[in-house]
């Protein structure tokens, strides 16, 4: 898994270009790794007050052929910060690993809610 901010100036400038800034720069990271990917429709989702937009899909590792499993997530804190999260993974360590996962994902909260 990966996690990362988005550029401030960026985001204050253009929320929706910045995060296609962001997606693009993603396509030459994966390619390195991995090949054959294909994505989903993103998907909206709300976890303790904040909006994600994720976007999975499958893919083959580069390395050796296995089957992939990618997620690229998008969510912004109360402060209108925006970060990136990202998982690869074989599905059998995605689903050996998917209560992690989702407890990472859970514990992201609102500062502000107590």
């Amino acid at each position: 898994m990966y996690l990362w901010p988005l550029d401030e100036e960026a985001v204050k400038a253009d929320v929706a270009a910045a995060i296609k800034a962001e997606a693009d720069g993603m396509d030459e990271f994966f390619a390195e790794l991995l090949s054959d990917t294909k994505f989903e429709e993103p998907e909206e989702v709300e976890i303790n007050g904040f909006k994600f937009s994720n976007i999975s899909g499958t893919a083959k590792f580069k390395d050796g052929g296995a089957d992939a499993s990618v997620s690229v997530t998008f969510f912004a804190t109360a402060e209108n910060k925006l970060f990136a999260m990202v998982t690869i993974a074989t599905p059998d360590t995605e689903k050996a690993n998917e209560e992690d996962l989702g407890g990472i994902v859970n514990s992201i909260k609102n500062p502000s809610q107590k």
